[in-house]
């Protein structure tokens, strides 16, 4: 009897414990503390109230739950990675995931970025899609010659390559085929100071 008077409470303290258990959240992401705060309180319901929050957060690829005794929700948040810098000429940038959506703000990067003019997007909002294409294709010339910094003037890209070599982009087609012909004609360096891309054959200067 006695053992069965022990199981029924040990039974009911299991089942009402995330209802009366307060707990602390502690959040982090692969990257260490998260950027975010979660609420504390009563085990089931912070874990709903998190569940809610997370799930309509722009940063967040997943998430998991841990309750660790006596009162700790271990949170642990996948976070959308930064790509790409856009930054304006007054010198505020911000961080762009690969989908375009604006992650953060930032003060230094060294990821590639592309520098253009007037008020940038808002952090949760998207790009512009020819910011996008400039941020995807100064990417690609990183890749291939360590310069992550290029300038969009007058609806084109403009990139300065080793050597003084200024190569000028359209900011919308295919990437793969610009940056193709970008490295077919860079690596001849014959007697050119500026590539220029915009056409369907490459114009050398």
């Amino acid at each position: 009897m006695y053992k069965y008077i022990v199981l029924i409470v040990v039974l009911v303290v299991f089942f009402l414990s995330p209802l009366v258990i307060n707990v602390k959240t502690e959040c982090r992401t692969q990257y260490g503390s998260c950027p975010f705060e979660l609420e504390s309180g009563k085990l089931y319901q912070t874990k709903q109230k998190i569940a809610k929050s997370l799930k309509n957060n722009f940063l967040v690829i997943d998430y998991s739950t841990q309750f660790k005794f006596p009162n700790i929700l271990l949170v642990n948040v996948l976070i959308k990675k930064p790509f790409f810098v856009l930054k304006n000429d007054a010198n505020q940038s911000v961080a762009v995931g690969a989908d375009g959506i604006v992650l953060s703000t930032v003060n230094n990067s060294i990821l590639p970025t592309v520098i253009v003019l007037g008020n940038l997007k808002k952090v949760g909002e998207i790009v512009d899609t020819n910011h996008l294409f400039a941020l995807k294709l100064i990417q690609g010339v990183y890749e291939m010659y360590q310069i992550n910094t290029g300038k969009i003037i007058d609806n084109s890209l403009v990139v300065e390559l080793p050597e003084g070599i200024e190569v000028i982009f359209p900011i919308d087609g295919d990437i793969q085929v610009l940056l193709g012909s970008l490295r077919l004609v860079y690596s001849k360096k014959d007697g050119f100071h500026e590539i220029d891309l915009r056409f369907k054959n490459p114009v050398l200067r």
